[in-house]
């Protein structure tokens, strides 16, 4: 069986620089957020509400893209590179040390680069496991215990966790 792909998400009001946030993630077991649908970029959108903020302010949130280990080459944490992008007009800007993908609460949700010293909030996403039953096919001549065979499958949701 193929390996779907749900993801936990998991929204975070604390601030942290990018490589700080990307390692609280993977402490958490996983990664800073990536996009990898329209639809997901629109679940994203409702993160000011969700931390209480108004809308329109032009803070932001940190998502997992970035382009620091080689410039113009942005990838998500997995190593994929963007699939669909949500920048706004001008972006990315690529200046100087200007390596990271902020999702701004602009009206529009729109991604900027922007440096990644700097503190946001962040979101995490994390593989969700379940444990599936399947059975053995039957083979000609072959016995077969009718045990469920347990696997890992990697699973991606819509939804969110509470805020932490």
């Amino acid at each position: 069986m193929g390996r779907s792909r749900q993801r936990a998400p998991r929204r975070v009001a604390e601030r942290l620089s990018w490589e700080a946030a990307e390692a609280r993630c993977v402490a958490w077991g996983g990664h800073l957020a990536s996009v990898e649908s329209s639809e997901e970029d629109a679940f994203l959108d409702a993160w000011p509400a969700l931390l209480g903020i108004p809308e329109g302010d032009g803070s932001g949130i940190w998502l997992g893209g970035t382009d620091a280990r080689l410039e113009g080459d942005l990838r998500w944490p997995n190593g994929q590179a963007l699939s669909i992008v949500g920048w706004a007009p001008n972006q990315p800007d690529n200046g100087a040390g200007v390596d990271c993908i902020e999702k701004r609460n602009d009206g529009a949700g729109h991604w900027y680069d922007l440096r990644c010293t700097h503190a946001e909030p962040y979101v995490c996403e994390r593989p969700l496991w379940r444990v599936e039953e399947a059975r053995a096919p039957q083979r000609s001549g072959a016995a077969v215990n009718g045990r469920p065979n347990r696997r890992r499958v990697n699973a991606r949701v819509v939804g969110h966790l509470p805020a932490e």
